[in-house]
């Protein structure tokens, strides 16, 4: 027999060149029927009716498959649901971040399904039981009512461990499918960086102490200064006093300075009956070139003047003025009160020229001359100018 005449005429003129999967279905079920049909029917008048187990089976065969197509297409076409994930950690547990939970279980399907409006609500909550590790799950529908309880338990104690298993149950309950995936490495969260202790402030600077110096500097500065002194065998008596001035002139370690003193008169009486009392004033100008370093002060003295005795207690006194000249040093400590005022403390060692009083006749004893060396404490008080 032909087989040309029983077999379905081809359609490929009128068919789609691109079906969908449930119109592809449909002429697959279609198909199968005329197949079984035709497979059943004996194309010999006379002949036996034949009723082929091969064709049903091809016809079940194809049914069935038509039906999966449609229902997959029906499944692929519907939205997917959306869920909110509330996650609940015991205090004390290091147990992987809620968006890693989410990520985890989202890699093992084919799409998110998450959303923070959803109604659908799957509850995570670990804690600690007597046996370990305890996560339970269950899901809220919209209605509220609560489904899928399940609950999971890790002896070891591991969090980690646990979240997997969660993640591959919530998986599989959303998606029956992503079992048909590989299974991705669940990574945790790695742990925060250690928290740096804020830094302390820095210490207030300590207000510095303002020192009065005198003041010195590359530029040079003029200063008047005022005193008394106290002298040591400048004059009759060995002992007397006096005031003093002074006008110096100081650049950086180096000053020069001019001073003018005068002692008030000092008497002394003369050794032996009837030889009268000596009064003497000694007047003199020094020039004083100086080195400091810091408040201390070494000088040098030159020195000249006058100085005049008068006889007392005699019938024929002799009035007479000597010239005065004497060399030495002078060591001192400058003391500043402020940027301009200054105390001066000095003292002065000089070897004078001697000088010595006579009276006008020989006969009578020398009134009084000067020792080799003599010496002076002093102290003044200078003014800073410029």
């Amino acid at each position: 027999m032909g087989t040309d005449d029983h077999c379905p005429p081809r359609t490929t003129a009128n068919s789609q060149r691109h079906p969908s999967p449930r119109r592809l279905g449909y002429r697959l079920l279609a198909t199968g029927y005329k197949v079984t049909s035709l497979v059943a029917r004996s194309p010999e008048p006379g002949a036996r009716p034949c009723r082929s187990v091969g064709g049903l089976t091809v016809f079940v065969l194809l049914a069935v498959f038509s039906l999966q197509s449609v229902l997959a297409t029906q499944a692929a076409a519907a939205p997917p649901r959306r869920y909110r994930l509330k996650y609940t950690v015991a205090p004390g547990l290091r147990c992987p971040a809620r968006s890693q939970v989410k990520s985890e279980v989202a890699s093992r399907m084919a799409h998110d399904p998450w959303s923070r409006r959803s109604r659908r609500v799957i509850h995570v909550q670990v804690t600690t039981g007597l046996k370990g590790m305890v996560a339970r799950i269950w899901i809220r529908k919209r209605s509220g009512r609560k489904v899928g309880r399940r609950t999971f338990r890790s002896v070891e104690g591991e969090c980690k461990e646990l979240m997997e298993h969660v993640a591959f149950h919530l998986a599989l309950v959303l998606d029956p499918l992503s079992l048909r995936r590989p299974r991705p490495k669940f990574t945790p969260r790695p742990p925060p960086p250690p928290v740096k202790p804020p830094a302390r402030p820095a210490p207030p600077s300590p207000t510095p102490k303002v020192r009065t110096r005198t003041r010195v500097g590359t530029r040079g500065h003029l200063a008047l200064s005022v005193g008394g002194v106290f002298v040591l065998g400048a004059a009759a008596g060995n002992v007397s006093g006096g005031l003093t001035a002074q006008v110096r002139y100081r650049f950086w370690k180096m000053s020069l300075g001019v001073e003018g003193r005068v002692d008030l008169p000092a008497q002394q009486d003369n050794d032996g009956v009837d030889q009268g009392r000596i009064a003497t004033t000694l007047m003199t100008a020094s020039v004083l070139p100086c080195f400091h370093r810091r408040w201390l002060a070494v000088c040098g003295v030159l020195t000249a003047g006058a100085i005049r005795g008068q006889p007392r207690g005699l019938n024929d006194p002799n009035i007479e003025t000597l010239p005065y000249l004497a060399g030495g040093v002078r060591a001192g400590a400058e003391l500043a009160l402020t940027p301009t005022f200054t105390v001066r403390i000095y003292g002065d060692l000089v070897a004078p020229v001697p000088v010595t009083f006579k009276a006008r006749d020989p006969s009578l004893l020398v009134f009084w001359t000067s020792p080799a060396v003599n010496g002076a404490l002093g102290v003044a008080l200078a003014a800073g100018f410029l």
